[in-house]
């Protein structure tokens, strides 16, 4: 007989107040039960609260709903870890605040969940991406949707899961602990301590309505650069929140002993260090190339070096 597990679904918000109501409505609408929702607010400046705390008092539905506003604003990995404390739970079903849930959503991360106890510890799926007056914009597949992924093979990418869709189970954090590079997106690193746990589970279907072109984190990566200082901005800011991912994969390495892993993370690491230094340029360049040689990782210097020549940045 398959265990029912508990089972909490929460929903992140921050100066969402345009988006807010449709994403807590589809919470409040997930067919799962029982289920905890936890509306989670980061301390926003605009209306989004209020909101919220409308929708929760009009509320008469199953579900138990805890509403949540931090006193101060934690950002998303503080955010992260705050629901992580928050939510006592086998399994917790993340949603942001400008997007869509759909009805079953967490019906069939619960099927997926109990399909595969002991053999995955996040799970997610595909999207359907939507602009801001919720019109559709087609399909969205995340770029894994290998179940048993090899962790060495992840070990430099940027680009696993779609975050809006992820859940993952209590292991991940009992294992590992709060995320302790802020700069981390936290699907990087989740989605990565799961394979490094045993696996991850994807949905092949589209279980979220995904807002697009509203000035979130997803509208910028895909925004065209309009000038150098610009594309040196996002290079620059794209190379600290790797440096950060792999900081974190690297202490996760550590915790479980996966002492091969975090060799390899560390040269990776390094690569990108050398080319945030070079593009930086905050720090005497044949200091940096002291260091690239030190660290094996003169094929990125001289790439970044070349580039930064050319004023490519």
């Amino acid at each position: 007989m398959q265990l029912t597990p508990q089972v909490t679904f929460f929903l992140f918000a921050y100066n969402q107040e345009a988006f807010i109501r449709a994403a807590c409505e589809a919470a409040l609408a997930q067919t799962y039960t029982p289920l905890k929702i936890i509306l989670s607010d980061d301390c926003s400046t605009d209306k989004t609260f209020q909101i919220m705390k409308e929708i929760v008092a009009n509320y008469s539905g199953p579900h138990e709903v805890v509403l949540n506003r931090n006193e101060q604003n934690l950002g998303l990995i503080g955010h992260v870890n705050h629901a992580v404390t928050m939510a006592d739970a086998d399994l917790i079903v993340v949603a942001a605040g400008d997007d869509i849930s759909l009805p079953d959503r967490t019906s069939a991360i619960v099927n997926a969940y109990q399909e595969r106890k002991g053999m995955a510890f996040s799970f997610h799926s595909a999207v359907t991406k939507i602009d801001v007056q919720g019109s559709s914009l087609g399909l969205w597949e995340p770029p894994l949707t290998e179940n048993k992924p090899s962790a060495m093979a992840l070990a430099d990418s940027t680009s696993l899961v779609i975050g809006a869709t992820h859940a993952w189970t209590k292991d991940v954090f009992q294992t590992f602990g709060p995320i302790t590079y802020r700069r981390a997106y936290e699907d990087l690193v989740i989605a990565y301590r799961s394979a490094l746990l045993g696996g991850l589970h994807y949905i092949n279907q589209p279980l979220v309505a995904y807002r697009v072109g509203n000035g979130g984190l997803s509208t910028s990566a895909w925004e065209p650069v309009k000038n150098k200082k610009e594309r040196r901005a996002r290079l620059v800011n794209g190379l600290m929140v790797s440096i950060d991912v792999l900081e974190q994969r690297r202490a996760d390495c550590l915790t479980i002993r996966e002492h091969s892993l975090a060799k390899a993370l560390t040269h990776v690491l390094w690569r990108n260090k050398i080319s945030l230094f070079v593009y930086q340029q905050d720090m005497p360049i044949f200091k940096v190339f002291v260091l690239a040689i030190k660290h094996g990782c003169i094929h990125a210097f001289t790439r970044a070096y070349s580039r930064r020549l050319r004023r490519v940045v």
